[in-house]
Protein backbone atom coordinates (compact mmCIF):
# COMPACT_ATOMS: atom_id res chain seq x y z
CA UNK A 1 0.00 0.00 0.00
CA UNK A 2 1.03 3.66 -1.02
CA UNK A 3 0.60 6.27 1.76
CA UNK A 4 -0.87 9.13 -0.31
CA UNK A 5 -0.08 11.24 2.84
CA UNK A 6 3.67 10.94 2.60
CA UNK A 7 3.67 11.98 -1.16
CA UNK A 8 4.94 15.67 -2.21
CA UNK A 9 1.93 17.71 -3.43
CA UNK A 10 3.88 17.91 -7.01
CA UNK A 11 4.01 14.28 -7.18
CA UNK A 12 -0.19 13.97 -6.76
CA UNK A 13 -0.44 16.78 -9.68
CA UNK A 14 2.85 15.01 -12.09
CA UNK A 15 0.65 11.94 -11.48
CA UNK A 16 -1.91 13.02 -13.70
CA UNK A 17 0.03 13.06 -16.88
CA UNK A 18 0.33 9.72 -17.22
CA UNK A 19 -2.49 8.74 -15.57
CA UNK A 20 -4.49 10.64 -18.91
CA UNK A 21 -2.22 8.66 -21.66
CA UNK A 22 -3.54 5.42 -19.35
CA UNK A 23 -6.98 6.91 -19.88
CA UNK A 24 -6.53 7.15 -23.06
CA UNK A 25 -4.84 3.98 -23.79
CA UNK A 26 -8.20 1.88 -22.32
CA UNK A 27 -10.78 3.92 -23.79
CA UNK A 28 -8.75 3.04 -27.27
CA UNK A 29 -8.44 -0.39 -26.10
CA UNK A 30 -11.85 -1.01 -24.93
CA UNK A 31 -13.28 0.84 -28.35
CA UNK A 32 -11.57 -1.07 -30.78
CA UNK A 33 -12.09 -4.27 -29.48
CA UNK A 34 -15.89 -3.81 -29.59
CA UNK A 35 -15.46 -2.10 -33.30
CA UNK A 36 -13.92 -5.47 -34.28
CA UNK A 37 -16.30 -7.85 -32.69
CA UNK A 38 -18.56 -6.13 -33.62
CA UNK A 39 -18.09 -5.77 -37.73
CA UNK A 40 -20.65 -6.75 -39.84
CA UNK A 41 -18.54 -9.76 -41.30
CA UNK A 42 -19.68 -11.50 -37.66
CA UNK A 43 -23.27 -10.96 -37.91
CA UNK A 44 -23.91 -10.32 -34.75
CA UNK A 45 -27.54 -10.10 -33.52
CA UNK A 46 -27.04 -8.16 -30.29
CA UNK A 47 -26.88 -4.58 -30.31
CA UNK A 48 -23.55 -3.08 -29.82
CA UNK A 49 -23.74 -1.78 -26.16
CA UNK A 50 -20.85 0.82 -26.80
CA UNK A 51 -21.33 3.07 -24.36
CA UNK A 52 -22.69 0.87 -21.75
CA UNK A 53 -19.22 -1.06 -21.96
CA UNK A 54 -16.88 1.94 -22.06
CA UNK A 55 -19.34 2.69 -18.78
CA UNK A 56 -18.97 -1.21 -17.10
CA UNK A 57 -15.41 -1.14 -17.83
CA UNK A 58 -14.53 2.75 -16.04
CA UNK A 59 -16.54 1.57 -13.00
CA UNK A 60 -14.40 -1.66 -12.74
CA UNK A 61 -11.11 0.36 -13.52
CA UNK A 62 -12.11 2.64 -10.47
CA UNK A 63 -13.24 -0.09 -8.07
CA UNK A 64 -9.57 -2.19 -9.48
CA UNK A 65 -7.61 1.34 -8.94
CA UNK A 66 -8.32 1.61 -4.97
CA UNK A 67 -7.62 -1.97 -4.29
CA UNK A 68 -4.73 -2.12 -6.07
CA UNK A 69 -5.89 -4.77 -8.81
CA UNK A 70 -5.01 -4.80 -12.17
CA UNK A 71 -7.23 -2.91 -14.70
CA UNK A 72 -9.61 -4.93 -16.63
CA UNK A 73 -10.48 -3.73 -20.27
CA UNK A 74 -11.46 -5.95 -23.36
CA UNK A 75 -8.39 -8.12 -24.70
CA UNK A 76 -9.04 -8.05 -28.24
CA UNK A 77 -7.31 -11.36 -29.31
CA UNK A 78 -9.00 -13.27 -26.96
CA UNK A 79 -12.38 -11.58 -27.77
CA UNK A 80 -11.90 -12.60 -31.49
CA UNK A 81 -11.25 -15.80 -30.90
CA UNK A 82 -14.09 -16.10 -28.80
CA UNK A 83 -16.29 -15.34 -31.52
CA UNK A 84 -14.19 -17.88 -34.02
CA UNK A 85 -15.19 -20.50 -31.57
CA UNK A 86 -19.08 -19.31 -31.32
CA UNK A 87 -19.50 -19.09 -35.29
CA UNK A 88 -20.92 -21.33 -37.50
CA UNK A 89 -19.10 -20.89 -41.20
CA UNK A 90 -19.83 -21.59 -44.74
CA UNK A 91 -17.01 -21.58 -47.42
CA UNK A 92 -18.11 -19.86 -50.71
CA UNK A 93 -15.84 -19.33 -54.00
CA UNK A 94 -15.87 -15.88 -54.78
CA UNK A 95 -15.25 -14.83 -58.90
CA UNK A 96 -11.72 -15.53 -59.38
CA UNK A 97 -12.46 -19.27 -57.75
CA UNK A 98 -10.62 -18.82 -54.51
CA UNK A 99 -12.14 -20.92 -51.19
CA UNK A 100 -13.30 -18.30 -48.75
CA UNK A 101 -14.43 -18.85 -44.94
CA UNK A 102 -17.39 -16.76 -44.13
CA UNK A 103 -19.47 -16.69 -40.90
CA UNK A 104 -23.08 -17.33 -41.07
CA UNK A 105 -23.83 -16.81 -37.84
CA UNK A 106 -23.00 -16.45 -34.31
CA UNK A 107 -24.34 -18.44 -31.29
CA UNK A 108 -24.71 -15.69 -29.17
CA UNK A 109 -24.67 -16.27 -25.24
CA UNK A 110 -24.25 -14.93 -21.52
CA UNK A 111 -22.73 -18.22 -20.37
CA UNK A 112 -19.46 -18.98 -21.98
CA UNK A 113 -18.44 -15.58 -20.78
CA UNK A 114 -19.41 -16.04 -17.47
CA UNK A 115 -17.84 -19.13 -17.50
CA UNK A 116 -14.72 -18.28 -18.81
CA UNK A 117 -14.35 -15.16 -16.29
CA UNK A 118 -15.79 -17.82 -13.20
CA UNK A 119 -12.53 -20.11 -14.22
CA UNK A 120 -10.62 -17.50 -13.85
CA UNK A 121 -11.66 -16.00 -10.79
CA UNK A 122 -11.35 -20.04 -8.98
CA UNK A 123 -7.95 -20.20 -10.16
CA UNK A 124 -6.98 -17.68 -7.20
CA UNK A 125 -7.67 -20.74 -5.40
CA UNK A 126 -5.15 -23.01 -6.92
CA UNK A 127 -2.46 -20.95 -7.34
CA UNK A 128 0.14 -23.15 -5.71
CA UNK A 129 -0.92 -26.21 -8.14
CA UNK A 130 -0.44 -24.23 -11.42
CA UNK A 131 2.94 -22.36 -9.99
CA UNK A 132 3.95 -26.11 -9.56
CA UNK A 133 2.55 -26.83 -13.24
CA UNK A 134 3.37 -23.30 -14.72
CA UNK A 135 7.17 -24.26 -14.03
CA UNK A 136 6.76 -27.57 -15.69
CA UNK A 137 5.29 -26.15 -18.82
CA UNK A 138 8.90 -25.20 -21.60
CA UNK A 139 7.92 -21.03 -21.96
CA UNK A 140 7.72 -22.03 -25.84
CA UNK A 141 4.70 -23.94 -25.19
CA UNK A 142 3.55 -20.97 -23.48
CA UNK A 143 4.58 -18.39 -26.27
CA UNK A 144 3.21 -21.16 -28.82
CA UNK A 145 -0.03 -20.53 -27.47
CA UNK A 146 -0.23 -17.20 -27.40
CA UNK A 147 0.67 -17.03 -31.23
CA UNK A 148 -1.59 -19.20 -32.47
CA UNK A 149 -4.10 -17.02 -31.33
CA UNK A 150 -2.47 -14.12 -32.71
CA UNK A 151 -2.08 -16.07 -36.16
CA UNK A 152 -6.00 -17.46 -35.71
CA UNK A 153 -7.48 -13.80 -34.97
CA UNK A 154 -6.03 -12.40 -38.59
CA UNK A 155 -8.51 -14.41 -40.55
CA UNK A 156 -10.62 -11.46 -41.99
CA UNK A 157 -8.34 -8.84 -41.47
CA UNK A 158 -8.35 -6.29 -43.78
CA UNK A 159 -4.95 -5.04 -43.07
CA UNK A 160 -3.11 -8.21 -43.18
CA UNK A 161 -5.35 -9.51 -46.74
CA UNK A 162 -3.89 -6.50 -48.12
CA UNK A 163 -0.14 -7.19 -47.14
CA UNK A 164 -0.72 -10.61 -49.09
CA UNK A 165 -1.50 -9.01 -52.16
CA UNK A 166 1.88 -7.72 -51.85
CA UNK A 167 2.89 -11.28 -52.96
CA UNK A 168 0.35 -12.41 -55.16
CA UNK A 169 -0.50 -12.41 -58.66
CA UNK A 170 -2.82 -9.64 -59.79
CA UNK A 171 -4.96 -12.17 -62.15
CA UNK A 172 -5.44 -13.58 -58.34
CA UNK A 173 -6.68 -10.72 -56.08
CA UNK A 174 -10.05 -11.93 -54.51
CA UNK A 175 -12.80 -9.82 -55.54
CA UNK A 176 -13.14 -7.48 -52.27
CA UNK A 177 -14.77 -4.01 -52.81
CA UNK A 178 -11.46 -2.32 -52.65
CA UNK A 179 -9.97 -4.07 -55.60
CA UNK A 180 -12.90 -3.66 -57.71
CA UNK A 181 -13.06 0.41 -56.63
CA UNK A 182 -9.85 1.67 -55.81
CA UNK A 183 -6.76 1.60 -57.93
CA UNK A 184 -4.21 -1.23 -56.96
CA UNK A 185 -1.41 1.58 -56.50
CA UNK A 186 -3.40 3.67 -54.28
CA UNK A 187 -4.40 0.32 -52.11
CA UNK A 188 -0.50 -0.60 -51.43
CA UNK A 189 0.49 2.67 -50.82
CA UNK A 190 -2.22 2.79 -47.94
CA UNK A 191 -1.06 -0.77 -47.07
CA UNK A 192 2.45 0.65 -47.01
CA UNK A 193 1.66 3.32 -44.79
CA UNK A 194 -0.81 1.64 -42.11
CA UNK A 195 2.85 -0.76 -42.17
CA UNK A 196 5.17 1.96 -41.31
CA UNK A 197 2.82 3.61 -39.04
CA UNK A 198 2.40 -0.31 -37.16
CA UNK A 199 6.50 -0.54 -37.32
CA UNK A 200 6.43 2.98 -35.80
CA UNK A 201 4.32 2.21 -33.00
CA UNK A 202 6.18 -0.88 -32.02
CA UNK A 203 9.53 0.83 -32.07
CA UNK A 204 7.68 3.68 -29.75
CA UNK A 205 6.46 0.29 -27.41
CA UNK A 206 9.59 -0.91 -26.93
CA UNK A 207 11.07 2.22 -26.14
CA UNK A 208 11.94 4.68 -23.63
CA UNK A 209 9.12 6.71 -25.07
CA UNK A 210 6.85 4.06 -24.33
CA UNK A 211 4.82 6.15 -21.79
CA UNK A 212 3.52 8.52 -24.77
CA UNK A 213 2.56 5.02 -26.86
CA UNK A 214 -1.70 5.54 -26.07
CA UNK A 215 -1.09 9.26 -27.64
CA UNK A 216 0.59 7.40 -30.80
CA UNK A 217 -2.83 5.26 -31.08
CA UNK A 218 -5.09 8.40 -31.02
CA UNK A 219 -3.11 9.94 -33.52
CA UNK A 220 -3.68 7.89 -36.16
CA UNK A 221 -6.92 8.05 -36.16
Amino acid sequence: LVDLNALPHWAKFAAVIPALFASVLLYLDQHITGRLVNRAQNRLKKGAGYHLDLVVTSVMVGVCSIFGLPWLVAATVRSLNHIVALAETEETVDATGALKENISHVRENRLTGVAIHALLGASVFVLPALAKIGSEIPMSVILGLFLFMGVSSLIGNQFWDRLKLWVMDPGQYPSTHYVRRVKTKKVHLYTGIQLACFAALWGIRASPLALVFPMMIAALV
